[in-house]
């Protein structure tokens, strides 16, 4: 039996333990929350298993209750499962059956009923072996809960979005993001990859080994209908003009928003409802620092915040009103090898052709994040797989920041230069530049995550490499 002295009061632990079916099968629990509830759980089945030192921290949703519960065994003992978690003091939850080959859509499930605190299933042939996942929370007794349909296709409930061998397709995959993303889930996640690029700024030769590429432009319906097939697990949305500064933000608005409608109305005429969407730190505005998630208002000062904005727009409704599941990060400044147009290749070019002087914008004391690309698409797939809302919003950054002038210094070094510096003047570089930028990534850690490099970090090790690759 595992008792109160085993855990820390006040932590989030993962316990686990072993549990007897009525027909004698051993089964595997994993409960994840607040030590009194998860023990609540676990005396309930009956668990021989006590905790040892090696019990981890993990998420929990904020006010410390229980966030998962994760079943081995057949899937006939679905229905004590339920039976049991109803007389556990109020305990209420979504419970979502997936089989070893995938998500069990409702067609594939013989029965599908509520029972209790539970839902139950069972396949057709009646002795395949299942895991059973649930999202529990502490609630009144009488509280009520109604199975989610679309959690079954893949939206595992405490646990995210597992992506082992899934099909994903990574819209404008050809750029900075993109192929670190691509290489990432072939590489860490054995998924099968597409990435689909209209090539004006990406480019193919950077779409790596082993995944396949669809030339699309994401404002053609046709282009769109092509990439978009009902055969996805999910889609990662990276497709986007991303200039701050872009010479036309009326067609920088349009064709955002443009792109993000067209996908997500071609999602649900295939009845793919898995979206990971890359938004940014410009939706903030001019925001008080570090910047939470739940900030507002957000009052965005360029045309490409506005445009992100209201693309996360689009996504909570289909999040909330269309079965969606959707993440959504709001980035840092990400840096990485095939980054052109931002800061550190702008100083690398200028330096090349004028290795005496470089001009920059603004006084170069604007100070912002910047997180790593291969970071970056660690981060996103952390929280795809953990974060189980139907509209999952997070910050993607680092706890430090780093100035314009300093990031001017470590190109110069790297390039073995000593310039001059010469300075436009203003507190901006242009208009609807946000001069100081730092997000709050407490909720990102809460969720297990933190970047292993600083701000400082990032900007030499991209710096390194851009000028290895530029040069």
């Amino acid at each position: 039996m595992v008792r109160d002295g085993d855990v820390p009061v006040g932590a989030v632990v993962n316990l686990e333990g072993d549990f007897l079916s009525p027909d004698g099968d051993q089964q595997r629990l994993i409960a994840v929350g607040r030590p009194n509830v998860c023990l609540d759980i676990l005396n309930a089945f009956a668990v021989h298993r006590e905790v040892g030192d090696d019990a981890r921290p993990i998420a929990h949703d904020g006010a410390g209750a229980l966030r998962g519960l994760h079943l081995e065994g057949a899937a006939e003992a679905a229905g004590d499962i339920a039976g049991r978690l109803h007389g556990v003091g109020g305990v209420v939850g979504e419970y979502h059956l997936v089989s070893p080959e995938g998500p069990r859509r409702e067609a594939d499930v013989s029965r599908h009923a509520v029972v209790a605190a539970g839902a139950m299933a069972q396949s057709a042939d009646g002795d395949r072996r299942f895991v059973l996942h649930a999202r529990l929370s502490v609630a009144a007794p009488d509280s009520r809960f109604s199975s989610d349909r679309n959690a079954l296709c893949g939206r595992p409930g405490g646990f995210g979005m597992d992506l082992t061998e899934r099909r994903v397709l990574i819209t404008g995959g050809a750029g900075l993001i993109g192929p670190n993303l691509a290489r990432r889930l072939r590489d860490h996640h054995d998924a099968d990859v597409i990435v689909a690029d209209d090539l004006s700024k990406g480019r193919r030769e950077r779409v790596p080994d082993g995944v396949e590429f669809i030339e699309a432009d994401f404002t053609d319906e046709a282009d769109v209908a092509r990439a978009v097939t009902a055969d996805l697990d999910v889609v990662f949305h990276l497709a986007a003009y991303t200039d701050t500064n872009f010479g036309e933000p009326r067609r920088l608005f349009e064709e955002n928003t443009e792109m993000t409608y067209n996908l997500l109305e071609r999602m649900a005429e295939v009845d793919v409802r898995n979206l990971a969407f890359t938004s940014s730190s410009t939706v903030y505005g001019e925001a008080p620092r570090p910047t939470p998630e739940d900030y507002a208002p957000l009052e965005p000062i360029s045309i490409y915040g506005s445009s992100k904005l209201a693309d996360e727009s689009l996504l909570s409704t289909y999040a909330h009103s269309n079965d969606f599941s959707v993440w959504c990060f709001r980035f840092a400044n990400i840096v990485g090898p095939g980054q052109r147009g931002t800061v550190i290749p702008d100083f690398i070019e200028k330096l090349q052709d004028d290795p005496e002087s470089l001009t920059i914008l603004g006084d170069g004391r604007q100070e912002k994040s910047y997180l790593h690309a291969t970071e970056c698409v660690e981060a996103m797939c952390h929280v795809v797989e953990h974060a189980d809302a139907s509209l999952n919003t997070y910050n993607l950054g680092t706890r430090t920041t780093t100035s314009v002038t300093t990031i001017a210094d470590i190109v110069a070094d790297e390039m073995g230069l000593d310039p001059d510096y010469e300075f436009t003047g203003g507190d901006r570089g242009w208009t609807g530049d946000v001069p100081r930028m730092r997000l709050s990534i407490e909720k990102l850690s809460a969720l297990g995550w933190e970047p292993s490099l600083s701000s400082h970090e990032a900007v030499e090790r991209a710096a390194e490499e851009l000028v290895a690759e530029m040069t």
